[in-house]
């Protein structure tokens, strides 16, 4: 190295050590970015051979080099993620403590206090449809929140209310019509309707069961479903039930391994099959519908695994081993998985 002006040979020396201890520090680095030109190199030379542009060379190594990234991706989520039966199991522990938190948020907090303070005041379809605050926070408590819009709807169920098969709540394959109007009975009781009970504090509740599993699919929508169904699950006596709530039919066909495209048979073939693979007894049970929803998450998670997989993995090593598996044998490897829960 050529010395600087004026230096002394003992600070010439040192300057040399530290320029030596430099070198060896970054000639990792160094390495490993020669041996990427390397391989880019390398690539791109194959390429001239076979006669491919370098342009497509380079996309063709870039792709490579994401469908890479992606699996990597996809092992790391799949082995360190929490699955939806460790976070359905988790939420379901304690569930009142979670319900309380959940009614405790300050936004939650507020609706139910208005809606308790104010319920009593409605007297009439009109005044319920008239206060906003009150007819959305009811909407949301049934779940039906997205249909806060279609006013002339909601004015029609309640209006014929459900004596008799031919109103319009009866006619309508959605239970969740016939339970606003039911609750909401203004044609049967008129200005009494919301003296009675089952309009304010069971309402309240049902709005914070409905905000807490909106809250949990957020992370995990099959979280939600899971939660969905166990709270209406005592309430199934038939496959049509099941069948007219799309929500149901979701939890229903992946713990029965029963394929979607099923939804397009008649429905009276749906209902025989759904009559004789779900043992609607077993549901009435809390114990049956705990093991029916471990069934339920534990596949979930595989096919979730499954669809995760199929556009990186595929690329790399082949189709996902568990293709061609019935639903029996990957819920088994799925238990073991998590320890035989």
């Amino acid at each position: 190295m050529p010395a600087h002006r004026g230096e002394t040979a003992d600070e010439r020396t040192h300057r040399n050590q530290q320029s030596d201890q430099y070198a060896q520090r970054t000639a990792p680095s160094r390495k490993c970015a020669n041996r990427k030109s390397r391989r880019r190199g390398d690539g791109l030379r194959e390429a001239e051979i076979t006669g491919v542009s370098s342009g497509q060379a380079r996309a063709s190594l870039a792709r490579e080099h994401d469908a890479r990234r992606s699996a990597m991706r996809f092992w790391r989520r799949e082995y360190q993620m929490t699955t939806t039966t460790m976070a359905f199991q988790a939420v379901t522990r304690n569930l009142p403590k979670s319900l309380e938190r959940a009614a405790a948020m300050p936004q939650t907090a507020n609706e139910s206090e208005y809606y308790l303070k104010n319920i009593g005041n409605i007297k009439s379809i009109d005044d319920f449809m008239a206060n906003d605050r009150i007819y959305r926070y009811a909407m949301r408590a049934f779940g039906l929140e997205e249909m806060s819009y279609a006013k002339g709807l909601i004015r029609k169920v309640l209006s014929e209310g459900i004596d008799g098969s031919n109103t319009f709540a009866n006619k309508l394959s959605d239970p969740r019509y016939k339970e606003l109007a039911t609750t909401f009975n203004f044609a049967r009781y008129g200005s009494a309707t919301t003296s009675f009970d089952r309009t304010q504090k069971p309402i309240a509740e049902r709005y914070v069961r409905q905000v807490f599993e909106e809250q949990q699919g957020s992370q995990n929508e099959n979280v939600r479903l899971a939660l969905y169904f166990e709270r209406k699950a005592s309430g199934l006596t038939n496959a049509f039930q099941v069948l007219a709530d799309p929500a149901l039919l979701k939890v229903v066909q992946t713990a029965l391994g029963i394929p979607a495209a099923t939804s397009m048979m008649p429905i009276d073939k749906q209902a025989e099959m759904l009559s004789k693979r779900l043992d609607f007894e077993s549901l009435k049970d809390a114990e049956g519908v705990k093991k029916f929803l471990l069934r339920f998450t534990s596949l979930a998670d595989i096919g979730a695994s499954q669809a995760a997989a199929s556009s990186a993995l595929t690329i790399l090593v082949g189709p996902p081993a568990a293709a061609g598996m019935s639903t029996d044998v990957l819920f088994s490897i799925q238990n073991l998985r998590l320890g035989g829960l």
